[in-house]
């Protein structure tokens, strides 16, 4: 029985996120496979007020079955909670999950606030 696969060795080892919180990541999946990809941070965080070190979420996203390319370009939205923090830390190691065919893959890259204009 054949099943899907993704790869990360192509993707990018940081991405920056834009002033509108969000940000995209590029991977590689089996065509013919509908996929779900999370992003959650990579340790747990001190996100609020409260020094409470947890893991936080950087959003989510679904891709279709039908598509041209392997190649995938993934785009989600920061949540406020998550944009605060990274404004705060100015990068963050993200764990990306993506479940392709019931079968889960995993990579990692970090996001970093948008580049600074001189």
């Amino acid at each position: 029985m054949r099943h899907g696969s993704v790869r990360f060795s192509r993707s990018p080892s940081r991405v920056f996120a834009t002033k509108a919180r969000t940000f995209s990541y590029t991977l590689e999946a089996t065509k013919g496979y509908a996929g779900k990809v999370r992003f959650i941070s990579y340790r747990a965080l001190v996100a609020t007020r409260a020094h409470i070190r947890s893991r936080i979420s950087l959003g989510s996203s679904v891709f279709p079955s039908r598509r041209a390319l392997e190649k995938l370009k993934v785009r989600a939205k920061l949540p406020t909670k998550a944009w605060r923090t990274l404004q705060r830390l100015r990068k963050i190691s993200v764990r990306v999950t993506v479940v392709l065919d019931g079968h889960t893959f995993a990579g990692r890259f970090v996001l970093a606030l948008p580049k600074r204009k001189l």
